[in-house]
């Protein structure tokens, strides 16, 4: 799949799931074959990881069983790494590591009220307030972080994530997306809308996608260049998702809405 300006304006509304409840999490199977709603995240094939009120849950789709459960105070934020058995937990006061093949946490990190993300080559971040993220390095997180991001004009951050690519990190607020060079740790820029925002990137890691009330904005990710705009004054367009594998997004709030070239409608 290759995205291009041209393919991204071709896009139209395919599929539309109305009169949901409010919702907090969407994702797509690595594979972009299987996608799911509600606080949780795909990992292998057939697994996710979900959380409930004072656990983690590894749970296999092949026969409904649970694999393990991971004891923990309410979870905010979950990330894992489909390259290795790793994931990310963040609750009210630490962050912590864990390994899919042991009960208990590998590491933690004392940081209150924070998000955290994942990238695909083992580094992570972690938000400290809200004008500091620290990155670490997994391979030697014992030794603190190997980088601090200083950022400002957020009041408080609902977002962190890395470009496929790992290259970029995403630091999103209620109306404000700011791209940051995950190599050097220096903003690049930062997008600011009216209405509350949500952010993404596309597979490639070429655009980054914006939802703010009724439409849905795309940017080029190293240039800021705007390549197109959605409109739909049906809906609100709150969380954003691309799909890792087919030309395919989709943006979800009390709706569901799938976005398709209409080739593939």
């Amino acid at each position: 799949m290759k995205f291009s300006e041209n393919l991204i304006k071709s896009y139209k509304e395919a599929k539309v799931f109305q009169e949901l409840s409010q919702l907090n999490c969407i994702d797509y199977l690595y594979d972009g074959t299987s996608f799911g709603l509600r606080k949780f995240i795909f990992l292998f094939k057939n697994t996710i990881l979900h959380s409930t009120e004072n656990y983690i849950k590894y749970l296999s789709l092949y026969d409904n069983q649970y694999i393990r459960s991971f004891k923990c105070e309410k979870v905010k934020s979950l990330s894992s790494n489909i390259n290795n058995d790793l994931f990310l937990s963040s609750s009210n006061d630490c962050v912590n590591v864990w390994d899919l093949r042991c009960k208990n946490s590998i590491y933690k990190l004392s940081v209150n009220d924070s998000i955290v993300s994942f990238s695909s080559n083992n580094k992570f971040c972690v938000n400290v307030g809200d004008s500091l993220v620290k990155q670490y390095d997994m391979r030697n997180v014992t030794y603190g972080p190997e980088k601090t991001i200083y950022f400002d004009g957020h009041d408080e951050i609902t977002g962190i994530q890395y470009s496929n690519d790992s290259k970029n990190i995403i630091i999103s607020s209620n109306n404000i997306h700011t791209v940051v060079s995950a190599e050097t740790g220096k903003v690049k820029y930062n997008h600011c809308f009216d209405k509350v925002s949500y952010a993404c990137t596309s597979p490639d890691s070429k655009y980054l996608f914006c939802t703010s009330g009724s439409h849905v904005f795309v940017y080029g990710i190293d240039d800021k260049k705007k390549v197109h705009t959605f409109k739909d004054s049906n809906f609100e367009h709150g969380l954003i998702k691309c799909n890792p594998a087919y030309t395919q997004f989709v943006t979800a709030s009390t709706s569901v809405v799938f976005w398709m070239p209409p080739q593939d409608v």
